[in-house]
């Protein structure tokens, strides 16, 4: 039986920018099928899908039983506040504001409230005062304390979100708490192996280290080599794209296009898969070097135990000069990608997917970072 951890987000947001949930609700699903492996799931709870009719002081109240005990709220509000309500400008306002009070008592505390506006361009059929409003919330918010997001389309916002999700999933590897979790049944296969690493010592672990670095390496290989064939694809089709472009072909643009998006997909795929991969024999790594530490700490003489701490310290920092290596890598891949145009639906899916797992992918790498950093900072101040 596996436990997986659920954390539902409350989605808020006024009616005159409901199309935007629906990025938001993209890239949730998406963060869903990169966060699966790390036994997270996110739960989202929109009213205007999820609220039950009832009886309640007024509707905003009914909304707020029926939502109570979410994780995170995600907020969007454009050019209105949307509907007063009994005690406050709106109901967005009051989620917002209740969402606030809750946040140190909240499974994430201070990255529990995500608010996002949205830059919207003003005509003479706006409502002003409405518009005035926004932007007096807005600028409360920044003498409390509250960081918020502006955006102007549909890619940034997703950006956003994924990245305030990367931040959730690394607070999760840290050690929160859900609120809600359900067990997933899954085959399990008892064996001795407890029995079996107890039985191991410093060789099997200082083996284990070597082979697992040895892993990791080969995976951040091959995931750089997907990298540079997607980035050289790319380079390559860009000027028949441009040449389609002009010559009004649109069907050759179109094939080309395909090309492009279909190696996205399998890169993202090869980061998704070598990425893991070599994020676990990191971690894996990193647990035997603590095996040493420990076993050298009960078991060997103070000179002996000095020599193998000054090993450990030399085996961390190769391992946090192999990520450090790896981390900028993967971000400037990021960025470039990011810069793609928009040119049909199957190229911003595809680019899309291939965004969402390199930011897990790289919030998981420092995590795994700042790990080997205290077990090398360990390792120096007790070899000194």
């Amino acid at each position: 039986m596996i436990r997986l951890a659920n954390y539902t987000i409350f989605l808020s947001r006024p009616s005159d920018i409901e199309s935007d949930i629906e990025v938001v609700k993209e890239a949730i699903a998406d963060a869903n099928f990169l966060a699966a492996p790390l036994g997270v799931r996110f739960a989202t709870f929109d009213w205007r899908e999820n609220a039950t009719p009832g009886l309640a002081i007024e509707p905003q109240a009914r909304i707020s039983e029926q939502s109570d005990g979410y994780d995170v709220i995600i907020a969007l509000l454009g050019a209105t506040l949307g509907t007063p309500t009994l005690n406050h400008l709106s109901g967005s306002v009051e989620e917002i504001e209740g969402a606030i009070q809750r946040a140190p008592s909240a499974t994430f505390r201070n990255d529990s409230v995500m608010i996002f506006f949205k830059e919207v361009v003003l005509n003479l059929s706006s409502n002003l005062d409405e518009a005035k409003k926004v932007q007096e919330l807005k600028q409360s918010l920044g003498p409390r304390g509250i960081l918020y997001k502006s955006y102007d389309s549909d890619e940034i916002l997703r950006e956003g979100v994924l990245r305030s999700l990367g931040v959730l999933l690394a607070s999760h590897a840290q050690g929160v708490t859900p609120r809600l979790s359900y067990i997933v049944p899954v085959d399990v296969v008892i064996d001795d192996q407890d029995a079996e690493l107890a039985e191991l010592g410093l060789m099997d672990y200082s083996q284990i280290s070597a082979d697992d670095i040895e892993v990791a390496t080969r995976a951040a290989k091959d995931l750089g080599d997907a990298m540079k064939l997607l980035g050289d694809i790319v380079v390559s089709k860009t000027p028949e794209i441009v040449l389609a472009q002009e010559g009004d072909n649109k069907p050759a643009m179109r094939g080309i296009i395909s090309e492009v998006a279909e190696a996205m997909i399998q890169c993202s795929e090869s980061i998704h898969r070598d990425g893991l991969i070599m994020a676990d024999r990191f971690k894996s790594s990193l647990s035997a070097i603590r095996s040493i530490l420990d076993i050298q700490n009960v078991d060997l003489s103070e000179e002996v135990s000095r020599q193998e701490l000054e090993i450990a310290g030399e085996i961390t920092t190769s391992l946090l000069d192999t990520i450090a290596g790896v981390i900028p890598q993967i971000e400037s891949f990021r960025e470039g990608i990011s810069t793609l145009p928009r040119l049909t639906k199957e190229l911003n899916s595809a680019k899309r997917k291939l965004l969402i797992s390199t930011e897990n992918l790289i919030v998981l790498m420092r995590e795994i970072s700042e790990e080997i950093a205290a077990v090398n900072e360990f390792s120096k101040s007790g070899a000194a």
